[in-house]
């Protein structure tokens, strides 16, 4: 199964910490602001309900 995380417009590489919980590291980007997290799988897209605020 194809699978995608995303942290905002950025793809992130996951690491996988037990069978329900990943880790990863932020991407470098430009400036602050606040993301949301989200998921793709099955071709579906699974969001966060809260941002993410990077400083």
């Amino acid at each position: 199964m194809h699978k995608k995380i995303r942290f905002g417009d950025f793809e992130i590489v996951p690491i996988p910490v037990s069978a329900d919980e990943i880790m990863f590291t932020a991407p470098m980007m430009s400036g602050k602001g606040k993301f949301r997290i989200s998921a793709e799988a099955a071709n579906k897209i699974y969001q966060s309900d809260g941002y993410f605020e990077l400083l």
